[in-house]
Formats: C-alpha cells, structure tokens, sequence
C-alpha cells in the first residue's frame, strides 16, 4: 500500500493477475513496450495513480485493470490493443481524455462506466461489439457519437444517462436496441432507426427528448417504456411490421399529436402502451380500423383509432 513509484525493466513480457492491485500511493506507471499482457485487476483501486502509459505491444487491457483507479486524467490506448475487458476503466471518475485505437474490436460490460467527465466517446471503426453498460453515465460526454457499421451488438444500458450527447448514429448493422440502450440520454431530440433493427427493448429510449420518432418497416416489437417520458415527442409513425407494443410503451408523452402505424394487422397491445398520450388520434391503414377497434388489447383506444388521412394530389 505504501508503493509510490515503481519502475518496470525492459525486458519484462507480462504483468500478472492483481500485479499492483490496491498499490494505493502508486501514483504514475509507464508500461514498456515489451509487456504483451496485462492482467486483470492488475492496478485495481490504485487510487492514486494519476500517470499511465501503456506499451505498444500490449493486446489486451483485461477485466478490472484500472478499475476505480479515480485518479487518472487521460488514457491512450495503443493500436497494438485488439479488446477492452470488463470494468477495464469502470469508475474512472476523472478520466477527461480517452483515445482508443483503431484496432479494437470489442469493449467489454462497464469498460468506462462512471466515468462521468469523459469528454468525448469517440469509437472506432474497427470495433464490433460494445458490451452491457459500456459507457454508463458518461454524462459529460457532448460529441456527436457515431456508432460504426462495423458493430452488431450493443450492450444494455450501454450508453444510460449520458444525457450531455448532442446526437448518436446507430449501426447500420445493429438488429437489436437491448433494454436501456439510451435510457435518459436527454440531450439529443432526433434519432434515425435503421432498417436493420427488428426490435426495440425495455426502455431503449425511456427520458429522450425526442421531438418526432420514426419505427422503420423492419422493426417487429416494441418493448415496455421503450419510449416512455419523452417529454417534446410530437409524433409517432410506426412501420408495416410491428407485432407488439409493450406495456407503457409510449407512456407520459404528453405533447404527443398523432400515432400512425401502418401495419394492416394490428400488433398485440399491452396494458396502457399509450397512457397519458394526450388522447391524441391514433391511425391506421383504412381497411384495418374496425380490426384494431375490436383487437385484443386496443379496447382502450376505440375512441382515438383513425383512419390514416389521404394524401392530396
């Protein structure tokens, strides 16, 4: 615990599991270029630690490297790092300055979580999967975030709360937006679904100041709360295919104006999915109306279900 300074030979290939774990008075580490492996939880809770360097030749920054190591201002992640472990950098609570390098393919569950004044989340082309809580209330945050095409998996929760971020661009390779994906990501008013996505979890999108939504023809459900509390939504179109909303789905929009969906039979419709949606019209494909009045679960919504309005010439 009393370790304040530590200087690592040349020569030296890995560094172990726990190698330096809570070395509390550490307060700079410069890993050499020879290190290939470093361990997980080998600088775990080294709050001190204010100076790190890692080596060109490292692959993998493993599960719990610098977990809680609160101290430290910045990080670059060197091209020779092909994936990010789990809670590699979870609690890094002043780590303004990230640079991941363009090899990465893969950041694991709670890698940068709570690292609440991360400037920016810049994510590399190269990178295929970003894992469950990945950049979890990094809420100072204010890029533009662009998830690559190159990624197919999003982790729940990955970006909750990063409410600072002006905008995302989701992947066009992405077929799923998991449960909490952009949970209260308050400061971007506009998103584009892609065509690849066929469903929408629990709460992708709860707390968004979405002004207008837009479900593409691919998407299939709609998971609880998916957009519930989205405060300035206007309007809601929902694509040909939906089979299901969620409970509470679009629950608490209260500025909502109009829902049109355009799938000839209706989904199956859950408990309240448009609660508190300021009785807007709801409408549909013409030949579809006494369909959806009579459907199970739209019992509620009889009063506001509409035929979708023609188009002038």
């Amino acid at each position: 615990n009393k370790l304040s300074e530590v200087t690592l030979p040349g020569s030296l290939k890995s560094i172990g599991t726990a190698a330096f774990m809570e070395c509390k008075s550490l307060t700079a580490i410069d890993i050499p270029d020879s290190v290939t492996n470093l361990g997980p939880e080998a600088f775990l809770r080294c709050y001190s630690l204010a100076s790190v360097r890692i080596g060109e030749s490292v692959t993998r920054i493993n599960d719990w490297t610098f977990d809680d190591c609160y101290s430290i201002p910045e990080i670059v992640i060197p091209e020779s790092v092909t994936l990010i472990g789990e809670h590699a950098f979870f609690g890094c609570s002043s780590l303004v300055s990230l640079r991941i390098g363009s090899n990465v393919k893969s950041i694991g569950d709670g890698a940068f979580s709570g690292c609440r004044v991360l400037s920016s989340i810049d994510i590399p082309d190269s990178v295929t999967s970003i894992g469950v809580s990945a950049f979890y209330h990094c809420e100072s945050a204010s890029n533009p975030v662009v998830i690559p095409d190159s990624v197919t998996k999003i982790g729940r929760y990955a970006f909750c709360g990063c409410e600072n971020v002006p905008s995302f661009t989701i992947s066009n390779s992405v077929t799923v937006i998991e449960e909490g994906t952009f949970n209260g990501c308050s400061g971007f008013t506009s998103i584009i679904i892609p065509e690849s996505v066929t469903s929408i979890g629990e709460s992708a999108f709860s707390c968004c100041y979405l002004a207008s939504v837009i479900i593409p023809d691919s998407v299939e459900s709609i998971g609880d709360y998916a957009f519930s509390s989205c405060g300035f939504m206007r309007t809601v179109t929902i694509g040909t295919s939906i089979k299901s909303i969620g409970r509470f789905a679009f629950y608490c929009d209260y500025e909502l104006e109009s829902v049109t969906i355009h799938a000839v039979e209706p989904p199956a419709g859950s408990f309240q999915m448009f609660y508190e949606t300021n009785d807007c019209p709801i409408y549909v494909p013409a030949e579809s109306v006494e369909s959806y009045i009579n459907a199970s679960g739209w019992d509620e919504y009889v009063e506001r279900i509409k035929s979708i309005p023609a188009t002038g010439n």
